[in-house]
């Protein structure tokens, strides 16, 4: 089931299918780099690492400057960017940073769909957010959380679901849908294009 995240920022980090599995948050940035750099076959210097621009992600942006990456800063949409992090061909190989935990956990769905990886770290955000998350039974905020190996969600464990149905109902159940005119026609502004074999032509974008 989804993870019950309370007001507060979490670091995350997200790539596609050829570096699943080469994240692990336990280490270093700049040994993740490293290693998802060698995942998809790029050089260092060319691996683009998409982060939230905030004055609490500063320290990853200075860390990125250093090692020599190309750096990619986007002022809002994490989900959005994680769903870009997650296509091996929107130009984005690697998102990392701090931002809502309860953004995290919609993205690690889509990130899921799309079949790439994703870990987060829940940040104590101040001793409100930290006793709530004690209320919920987080107790440690340096437990990792990943996507499902299995893809299997269920609300209980007794649940008989074999696939992430349940999670995308529980979605639509409690996420409001955003305030539209359903009276005119429908416009976006795109920000990514991208084509699947499977999927088909796919634009994200406002």
């Amino acid at each position: 089931s989804l993870l019950h995240a309370q007001e507060t920022y979490a670091d995350q980090w997200v790539v596609d299918c050829r570096a699943r599995g080469a994240m692990d948050m336990t280490k270093s940035l700049e040994e993740n780099i490293h290693a998802v750099a060698r995942a998809i076959g790029k050089k260092k210097e060319d691996t683009v690492v998409a982060i939230l621009e905030r004055e609490r992600n500063q320290d990853y942006i200075d860390r990125c400057r250093a090692l020599g990456v190309r750096i990619r800063l986007f002022e809002h949409g994490t989900i959005g960017m994680a769903v870009a992090a997650a296509m091996s061909d929107s130009g984005i190989d690697m998102m990392v940073g701090s931002g809502g935990s309860a953004e995290c956990v919609i993205s690690a769905v889509a990130v899921r769909a799309f079949g790439g990886d994703m870990q987060m770290q829940l940040r104590e955000r101040n001793a409100e957010t930290v006793a709530e998350a004690h209320a919920m039974g987080i107790q440690d905020f340096k437990h990792i959380f990943t996507i499902a190996k299995q893809g299997i969600a269920k609300r209980e464990i007794a649940d008989a679901s074999t696939n992430l149905q349940p999670r995308f109902d529980l979605i639509l159940e409690t996420v409001p849908p955003a305030a539209s005119a359903t009276t005119i026609p429908l416009r976006m502004q795109p920000a990514n294009l991208s084509y699947d074999d499977f999927v088909g032509r796919m634009g994200l974008g406002l």
